[in-house]
Parts: C-alpha cells; structure tokens; sequence
C-alpha cells in the first residue's frame, strides 16, 4: 500500500522566507515499520550526498582551482573567494540533484519490494540500489558534463578539465565501485 506524503519546507533568512517548497512522495506504508527497509533508503541516500560532497564538489574546486590560479599551491584569501565565487557558478549540484528527483521517488517504491533473506537475514536493495548507483554515477556525470561545457578550448582550461575529470572519476569509484555491466560512461 502506498500513501502520498506531502512535504513543505521554508529556507529563511533572519524573518525573511528566501525560498518555499512543496514535494508530494509516494510513500510505501512498509517504511513505517520495517527498520531494516529504512537502513537500505538511508543507505541509498548517503551514497547520493556522498557523490555530491565527495565527488562534484571536490572535481568543481580542483577545476576552478586550475583555472584562477594554477601555479598557487596554496591560495590566499582573495584566491579562495575567487575559487569558490567560480565554483558557485558552474554549480553542478542543482542539476545533479534534480536528476535525481524521479530515480529517488522510482527507489523509494521499489526497494520494499527488492528484498533477500539469505540465512534467516533479510536484505534490501540487491536490484534497486544497483539502478540507483547507476542513476548517481550518470547524474553526476551529465551535471559535471554540463557545468563545464561552456568553458573555452585554451591549453589552461583543457589541462584543468582533465585533472578536474580525473579527480572526478577517481572520486566517483571510491563512492561507488566499478561500472555495472552494461552501464554508460
């Protein structure tokens, strides 16, 4: 059985609402008592903040890095406001989070039903959390793809772009292991 769960929320600053938002979820009744279903959907979930913390965000200031200031190995405090005003522009993460907003509400449907009991102990995900890998892996690579697309073709941003790639894509294993098979690059 599936409820709809309606969700609002208010980002504020001092008295002042910034931003509101309403999301509508449907929402297996199975969540409500099955810790074991909510630990899967915990789990599914860090691996989404992890990619975006640990992989976009890191690739994005490597990138922005090399391109403001590639011979400083350390930046000082006008540098890193530079860095991070570029980074807060190229800003992969809102596409990367929407792309994610349909594969979440397909996982959070179908990993009651993706269920294992091996040795008397039941397990969650073994189809479900493999597509949602998937999902991450190609949503972080189309945002990471797309923020960077409009940079020129200089020797400096293409050198960037490769290192930025490359920390990107060794990132991105750690989190989330090795291709599936059949999966696109």
């Amino acid at each position: 059985l599936i409820c709809p769960l309606d969700l609002f929320g208010l980002a504020l600053d001092r008295a002042k609402v910034q931003l509101w938002r309403r999301e509508t979820l449907p929402l297996p009744l199975a969540y409500l008592d099955d810790r074991a279903l909510i630990a899967a959907l915990s789990h599914a979930l860090d691996l989404a903040e992890k990619v975006a913390s640990g992989v976009l965000a890191p690739a994005t200031w490597r990138l922005a890095h090399l391109l403001l200031a590639p011979e400083a190995k350390t930046l000082n405090r006008q540098q890193k406001s530079d860095v991070s005003n570029l980074c807060n522009s190229l800003a992969p993460q809102g596409p990367y989070w929407a792309a994610l907003e349909t594969p979440f509400k397909n996982l959070l449907v179908e990993l009651p039903s993706d269920k294992t009991t091996v040795d008397g102990v039941l397990t969650y995900g073994t189809t479900a959390l493999d597509n949602w890998k998937d999902n991450i892996r190609n949503a972080a690579r189309k945002a990471f793809r797309s923020a960077t697309s409009s940079l020129d073709l200089s020797p400096r941003s293409l050198r960037a772009l490769a290192e930025a790639e490359n920390l990107f894509n060794h990132n991105l294993w750690s989190i989330l292991g090795p291709l599936q098979k059949g999966e696109a690059q």
